[in-house]
């Protein structure tokens, strides 16, 4: 439950924009950046990021978030480092044998490295996690590794689905370099920077931007045992048919949340108001003593009032976020899907402000529109996000006020509800502020009476 309540504490409307499988080669870019300061080094003329890893790669990259390459070199030219493996090629001979010395591997046997294998995303993150401060065996069990990155933030599993190239190599480097280490209040790369490791003029362009992701993803990780917010969602859309059928539309909902978690127990309110086409209509979802309980209005009227048995191990985090209106964003996407970030001090408040990198989803992504059911409507062609802004703003004492998202969606699809295809195009503009009222002991939920709730196996409504 600690995991839903730091999601659901901050705003994100589009989980997918940071959730979208990666295209070989996507991060040129961030290849660049590590090479200007010594991190991620080309063969030859090219990066060559669409190809697989091997380990002794990944040796030599481990060695250099250590911060030790020149003392590496050094201590195996006059022989006080060695290992003893025999498929160690030359050139890797001395990260190898300073990370065999240091206790950081111990090869796939006693005699050899398997230097020319492929270095998966599970092994590669147990590198990272090292190189943080984390020990397999204590802190994360290595199988677990993955899981325990994505804990600490810097590896998604959609982001690096697929094969792992040089190319997510380097983009998960990136993001570890922003991650704080298990040891103090900094980060991977500033604490390279402070140890000499790394020159800070060569890095200023990527401090820049990572001293303020570092400290916006360490407010936004803190620990809240409850919170109180309103929500309020702007969609304008304009459909286009057949390139000339056109239709406006527009919706507005507003969203009451309120949840408390003691680790054993939930309480939980969200009642959501929506105008969709000039018609009202509510819907609620409360959790309390051992019950969900669940109601749909339209126009005023009830159409539904019902009651399942629930507990804590029963809880599915997706379906509690009511209707998609309110996606919980945080920072899991990663560094890697920020073009830009600024840190502003105005009236006595820290206001950060995000600008996303557009989005191309892939055809058979999962609908992250809110109330507009696209698959229904028919095959998605393309899905396209683009603008993503994102403001959060916190007062004087750390708390987080608001979080604002704004952004526009571009959908091509083909319906045959007529039997025809018919060509369709949907453009919307998202507006989203979500407002916090209460945090922790003094968050309390006025719950209604549920004395006319019926009781219905999940089986009926399914």
């Amino acid at each position: 439950m600690k995991r839903f309540l730091s999601l659901f504490c901050t705003l994100l409307v589009l989980c997918a924009a940071l959730c979208a499988t990666a295209a070989a080669s996507d991060y040129d870019a961030v290849a660049q950046e590590l090479s200007a300061i010594g991190m991620f080094r080309g063969t030859g003329e090219s990066f060559e990021l669409d190809r697989e890893p091997t380990r002794a790669e990944a040796a030599v990259m481990l060695v250099r978030l250590y911060g030790a390459e020149e003392q590496a070199r050094a201590d195996y030219a006059n022989g006080t480092i060695a290992h003893p493996f025999t498929d160690v090629p030359d050139w890797t001979a001395p990260y190898v044998a300073w990370l065999y010395t240091n206790g950081l591997t111990k090869g796939v046997t006693e005699t050899t490295f398997c230097s020319a294998d492929v270095c998966t995303d599970l092994n590669y993150a147990t590198f990272l996690l090292r190189a943080l401060g984390y020990q397999d065996g204590v802190d994360f069990v290595y199988s677990d590794a993955l899981s325990f990155a994505e804990e600490l933030g810097f590896y998604n599993a959609e982001v690096f689905a697929g094969p792992f190239l040089r190319d997510d190599l380097a983009a998960l480097t990136y993001q570890a370099l922003a991650t704080g280490v298990k040891s103090g209040d900094t980060y991977l790369l500033a604490q390279l920077i402070a140890n000499g490791a790394v020159d800070a003029d060569a890095a200023q362009p990527m401090t820049e931007k990572m001293d303020a992701w570092y400290s916006l993803s360490k407010r936004l990780r803190e620990e809240a045992l409850a919170v109180e917010c309103n929500t309020v969602m702007d969609c304008d859309a304009h459909l286009v048919l057949n390139d000339t059928v056109a239709q406006d539309m527009s919706m507005k909902s507003t969203v009451y949340t309120a949840l408390i978690d003691d680790g054993e127990t939930l309480q939980y309110a969200e009642v959501t108001e929506t105008e969709y086409m000039g018609l009202p209509a509510t819907s609620a979802i409360y959790v309390k003593d051992g019950w969900m309980y669940t109601a749909v209005y339209l126009c005023q009227m009830p159409l539904a009032q019902y009651k399942n048995p629930f507990t804590l191990d029963s809880i599915d985090e997706e379906e509690l976020d009511a209707d998609g209106e309110t996606v919980a964003l945080s920072t899991d996407g990663g560094i890697l899907a920020l073009e830009d970030i600024t840190v502003e001090n105005k009236s006595g408040n820290t206001v950060y402000t995000l600008i996303m990198g557009n989005v191309n989803l892939e055809p058979d992504v999962e609908d992250v529109s809110g109330d507009m059911d696209l698959e229904a409507m028919g095959e998605i062609i393309s899905y396209e996000v683009e603008d993503i802004k994102t403001v959060y703003t916190f007062d004087a004492n750390g708390q987080l006020l608001t979080s604002h998202v704004s952004y526009s969606l571009y959908v091509e699809l083909v319906s045959y509800e007529t039997g025809e295809p018919e060509h369709m195009c949907l453009e919307a503009h998202y507006d989203i502020t979500v407002t916090y009222t209460a945090w922790n002991e003094n968050v309390k939920i006025d719950f209604p009476d549920f004395s006319n709730y019926e009781e219905i196996v999940e089986e009926e409504y399914a």
